[in-house]
């Protein structure tokens, strides 16, 4: 079984308002000034979970994650997997392998079970993504400035003479159609991130799946 965290696959898809980096006020908050706001305004709302467990709220409280503890949460998740019988390896993306311990045979709910409490009691999850996350995207941009620098990048018109909160909102309109299948890889994964793991012909795939590829002589690329 292999699972993947990501606040940024979920996060391109959503209308991020006023989160360009260092642009707010964190008077309210103890971040350091030169912790974009993005990364303040996600790890407050971590620190706000009801839930959040005491190493997690440790981690966090300097707004950063450094390598021994994004390593001692693995570290953390893995023993607490372990003491409920799984054994997991973790890869470079953040994704985990979980396969009984001892070739025991146990059924995908406990899996699921076992996974939420170990994540809940560790922290790994939250920590990990913002581990990963302000690595890949230390500017603290929002997704929708993002998506449109992907469109630059690659010369698609998608996202011209508008701002990143207005397109923000175009996406969210329903029959929006991206472009091409490369437009589409733009809004799905604009770090390119998992350029090696078949996204594009996923691209393509989804926009078959929702009517917008090929383009018909009827069908309009929003801007």
């Amino acid at each position: 079984m292999r699972l993947a965290r990501w606040w940024g696959a979920a996060a391109a898809l959503t209308v991020l308002v006023g989160l360009a980096a260092c642009a707010a006020d964190k008077s309210g908050s103890g971040a350091p000034i030169d912790v974009p706001q993005l990364w303040v305004d996600r790890i407050d709302q971590a620190l706000r979970e009801p839930d959040v467990s005491d190493f997690e709220r440790q981690v966090l409280s300097d707004y950063q994650v450094t390598d021994a503890e994004y390593k001692e949460s693995e570290d953390r998740f893995v023993q607490c997997m372990a003491n409920r019988g799984w054994a997991v390896t973790f890869d470079e993306g953040g994704g985990f392998g979980i396969a009984p311990l001892g070739g025991a045979t146990l059924s995908p709910g406990a899996t699921n079970a076992d996974r939420d409490a170990c994540d809940a009691a560790t922290g790994e999850g939250t920590i990990g993504l913002v581990y990963r996350e302000m690595r890949t995207n230390p500017s603290g941009a929002s997704a929708n400035e993002l998506i449109i620098a992907c469109f630059r990048a690659n010369g698609l018109p998608d996202g011209q003479g508008v701002t990143p909160d207005q397109f923000g909102k175009m996406m969210m309109e329903p029959g929006y159609c991206p472009s091409s299948p490369a437009a589409k890889l733009c809004i799905m994964d604009p770090l390119g991130l998992h350029a090696n793991e078949g996204w594009a012909g996923a691209a393509e795939r989804w926009m078959i799946q929702d009517g917008c590829w090929p383009p018909t002589a009827t069908a309009t690329a929003t801007p």
